[in-house]
């Protein structure tokens, strides 16, 4: 009987200790809220992010011709490896690269987004 009490405990505390990290379509839709993005619809991974397991583009709402992409991964290296491939590629790609190891979600924004957009999703991503 303690046995399947303390099995029991163990289930729920597994249940409610572990937040469920974020799909890319979900962080976008974040971003949205937040005012920063518009347009977020799912693609399949490709290019520097194709080591993503999904990724999600957007709109800048201030700049529309302007867009970004939030990638999602399933482990630490593979989101590693995105990181790297983006921060050799950083005079192509600009300064707008934003990641959480912990949430395994990394946001790469157009390069030319005003400092005020890529604060706000710096500081989200920071927040996951």
């Amino acid at each position: 009987m303690r046995f399947e009490v303390g099995m029991v405990v163990v289930a729920a505390l597994s249940a409610f200790g572990c937040a469920r990290r974020p799909s890319a379509l979900d962080f976008c839709q974040k971003l949205q809220v937040a005012g920063v993005a518009s347009g977020c619809h799912d693609v399949s991974p490709t290019g520097l992010g194709a080591a993503a397991i999904e990724s999600a583009v957007f709109e800048l709402t201030e700049v529309p011709e302007h867009d970004g992409t939030v990638y999602r991964f399933d482990n630490t290296a593979s989101f590693d490896k995105t990181v790297d491939a983006f921060a050799t590629a950083a005079t192509l790609m600009g300064p707008n690269r934003f990641g959480s190891r912990k949430a395994l979600i990394f946001v790469q924004v157009n390069s030319d987004a005003p400092s005020d957009i890529a604060a706000n999703v710096k500081r989200l991503v920071e927040a996951l």
